[in-house]
């Protein structure tokens, strides 16, 4: 929202999530101005989020979970080689009708 990223994380399924910001302070090198998409995987006790910007590009960070908590003091990196592109919403070709 308005170039800033936040995660968060509930001590129960459901339950009530403590929000943390990681696009500024201790996470430098967020792509703020470009950022459209996030995704965020949590693996034990490693989190790690990625971020696709307007310009194709892949950012990510890593982070420590530690119970209910997230810890994250670890800067963006950007991941190349970024995605490929693909066309989406191209339509059929026309087709009579008998």
């Amino acid at each position: 929202m308005n170039g800033v990223a936040y995660v968060g994380r509930s001590a129960t399924a459901g339950g009530v999530p403590v929000w943390q910001t990681v696009s500024d302070g201790d996470n430098p090198g967020f792509p703020s101005a470009t950022a459209c998409g996030i995704a965020i995987v949590s693996q034990g006790v490693n989190s790690y989020i990625r971020v696709l910007t307007t310009d194709n590009r892949v950012y990510q960070t890593h982070g420590d979970t530690n119970g209910a908590t997230f810890v994250w003091d670890e800067g963006w990196t950007e991941l190349t080689p970024g995605p490929t592109v693909s066309l989406r919403g191209k339509a059929f070709p026309h087709r009579a009708r008998p």
